[in-house]
């Protein structure tokens, strides 16, 4: 359980890069970012599955966690290199259907690629493979597709650095006041690391950080005792983890009609209350039925979309 904590804390303590990533976008750019970043996940998971492959004596489970760090260091930067490219790659007036896009798009190819490895992954198990040799081989055939990214993100970074030199070209607009500052700008700044600044960002910082922690510990030990208790196989976490990408796609247009309803903090709150239910799906699963598990992934997948 040791272990499991802290393979759940590492994406979060990775996320702390993102204090420098203002900095990082600002010297080096969204594009080259992201493709450093998106070679550095790889590297970092294809070295935790050679270490579960090999299983050094007393080395594995350090060089299994030193690889999933790197890796997890490498996702945190490329998530955040990449939502200033996907910003960049679009007008404001077509990011709604471009969000809506790339959602579909995505939630569809991890919904198939998930159902496909859960399916190989128990079917190898069954034929005795030993268990550490198919999970690390899953490992490495995920980074094999994720190679497959390559010539989508290049496109993505061409038609960007388009788009920003034609606003560069452009008059500059104004500098207006933001919404935590009505009266006033705040003043650029300029730091490896960005802190919030005004009493609104420090109060959803610490929502973050709650909301993150809370969030970590009830997935990963809830999949640990799915495993462990229930008899859960790996490859069934798998195919509820690519169900649950995939039901995005449904949610998103259940969130999207809820949002025309109730407004944006409307949504909000009704997706931050059915996420703080979240582990009483992990408690009926383990006391009433394993079927709760589906209902669990599927309502925290659709909540974190809203969010």
């Amino acid at each position: 359980h040791l272990a499991i904590a802290v393979i759940a804390a590492l994406p979060f303590a990775a996320k702390v890069s993102h204090l420098a990533m203002p900095e990082l976008l600002r010297r080096y750019g969204s594009g080259r970012i992201a493709s450093i970043a998106i070679w550095l996940e790889r590297a970092g998971f294809l070295i935790a599955a050679g270490f579960g492959l090999i299983r050094p004596v007393g080395m594995a489970l350090h060089g299994l966690l030193a690889g999933f760090a790197l890796g997890a260091l490498g996702q945190a930067l490329y998530d955040g290199s990449m939502t200033a490219l996907h910003s960049e790659a679009t007008s404001a007036d077509n990011v709604g259907r471009y969000t809506a896009t790339k959602t579909r798009w995505a939630s569809g190819g991890g919904l198939v690629l998930g159902v496909l490895a859960s399916l190989a992954i128990d079917t190898t198990e069954h034929l005795g493979v030993p268990a550490h040799i198919a999970r690390a081989l899953a490992i490495a055939c995920g980074v094999g597709v994720h190679v497959l990214l390559t010539g989508p993100l290049r496109r993505l970074i061409v038609i960007a650095s388009h788009r920003v030199a034609e606003e560069n070209a452009e008059e500059p607009a104004p500098l207006l006041p933001t919404p935590t500052t009505p009266t006033s700008a705040l003043t650029r700044q300029r730091s490896w690391i960005v802190f919030p600044r005004t009493a609104e960002q420090w109060t959803l910082t610490r929502f973050a950080l709650a909301w993150g922690f809370a969030m970590a510990i009830s997935a990963r030990q809830g999949e640990a005792m799915a495993l462990s208790l229930l008899g859960v196989s790996v490859g069934t976490i798998m195919l509820l983890n690519a169900v649950a990408v995939g039901s995005a796609v449904i949610g998103a247009k259940w969130w999207g009609m809820l949002g025309d309803r109730f407004g944006g903090k409307g949504l909000m709150s009704i997706a931050l209350a059915g996420l703080a239910l979240d582990p009483l799906w992990w408690l009926a699963s383990l006391f009433l039925h394993p079927g709760f598990l589906v209902l669990g992934y599927l309502l925290q997948t659709t909540g974190e979309l809203c969010l």
